[in-house]
């Protein structure tokens, strides 16, 4: 994975029906088909369809003149052959290609070096990255930001596991419901809104240092989001007692933390009592 962030990190359904005439139409379409010589076959154009997608990408706020892509092969990186694009001042993008593949899934990607001025990359949610890479499965409007990067991760940690189908989806739909209840969003808008959410930054920033507590003790992919759950409203809290930010709360009082988080595992049921 490109970044600490990917570090963390499609469902396809065929249904096939059929009657006796479909049956019928079938078998005749097939004796056509072979009828037709290797020449007129290999003749045929494939169809092309063209994929248009616009849409924002937004850290803090929206993230102007960074690269954006349609990660064709899922890769999470953009490829020499990958559509690029480049966001307007406010973040925006708007992405174009013409596409012969049968299956059109893809993954949105931006990406910038964080020595870049443009635009500022912030302590409150990367303060120790060299470049910085988010993105997003293809079903959220365009909209690229740091909650759809931990979904896709999510996702990526699910497909490593051999998660079926089903309960990669069922996992994906828990995690957008846990994600609703930490920023106090609709379930239908968490992803789109994130950014506009109370504390958005302070609690993004507590949901990745727990995480990366979390994930050194359990394996679980939604395990950091329902530790996350558990503890974002006590932390925020400590931060606002010692009236500092979240990266330095974390700093100095790592025990303590890495202690809560056992113990919310041990109440989770993922680990027991030694």
């Amino acid at each position: 994975m490109p970044t600490k962030l990917f570090g963390l990190i499609l469902m396809s359904t065929v249904l096939i029906g059929c009657n006796d005439s479909d049956s019928e139409t079938e078998v005749k379409e097939t004796q056509v088909q072979s009828n037709e010589s290797p020449t007129e076959q290999a003749s045929a154009e494939p169809e092309t369809r063209t994929i248009k997608v616009s849409g924002k990408v937004i850290f803090e706020e929206g993230v102007s003149n960074v690269e954006v892509c349609a990660d064709l092969k899922k890769t999470f990186r953009c490829n020499s052959k990958d559509p690029k694009t480049t966001t307007n001042p406010d973040g925006s993008y708007e992405l174009s290609w013409e596409s012969e593949a049968p299956h059109l899934g893809y993954n949105l990607v931006a990406s910038w070096p964080r020595k870049n001025p443009l635009p500022k990359i912030t302590v409150t949610l990367a303060p120790y990255w060299e470049t910085v890479t988010i993105g997003a499965r293809d079903i959220y409007d365009g909209v690229i930001n740091p909650l759809t990067t931990a979904e896709l991760s999510v996702e990526h940690a699910m497909s490593m596991r051999d998660y079926t189908d089903q309960e990669q989806q069922e996992g994906l739909d828990e995690l957008r419901e846990i994600y609703a209840d930490i920023y106090d969003l609709p379930a239908d808008e968490v992803y789109t809104k994130v950014a506009e959410s109370g504390r958005y930054a302070d609690t993004m920033a507590i949901q990745n240092r727990l995480s990366s507590h979390t994930i050194g003790i359990v394996t679980d992919p939604l395990a950091p989001a329902h530790v996350a759950r558990k503890l974002k409203d006590e932390m925020l809290d400590k931060v606002d007692a010692e009236n500092t930010s979240v990266q330095r709360y974390f700093i100095r009082n790592s025990k303590y933390i890495k202690k809560r988080v056992r113990e919310t595992l041990i109440e989770l049921g993922y680990l027991t009592k030694s």
